[in-house]
């Protein structure tokens, strides 16, 4: 189940019956630290907090191949968000559009 932190205790308790009941093996990937449920009960994070699956930890970032954006996803990451985005607005990947219309034909490109 990918972006397992968005599900609900009632979700993830469903889920678990369905892989119990089908003889699955349940895989959950997710970062607590970025999502969380919409409806009631975060699963994922009382999961995680109460030590009751085994976590893996991905320590490399692979997805940014580019050094200066692999070092702002770095540092927003270690919760330097100020540096992140210093690094991504020095970068270019910031733009402010006040004009609705603009910003609307630049997101829909």
């Amino acid at each position: 189940m990918d972006e397992a932190g968005f599900l609900s205790v009632s979700q993830m308790l469903e889920l678990q019956e369905f892989a119990v009941e089908h003889n699955c093996r349940l895989v959950l990937t997710g970062d607590t630290k970025q999502h969380h449920s919409v409806q009631r009960g975060d699963a994922l994070r009382i999961l995680e907090r109460s030590g009751v699956i085994v976590q893996a930890v991905l320590a490399k970032i692979h997805r940014q191949r580019i050094p200066e954006l692999c070092e702002a996803i770095r540092d927003l990451s270690m919760g330097r968000t100020g540096e992140g985005f210093d690094k991504l607005d020095k970068f270019g990947a910031i733009q402010e559009i006040p004009d609705d219309a603009d910003r609307l034909a630049t997101i829909t490109l």
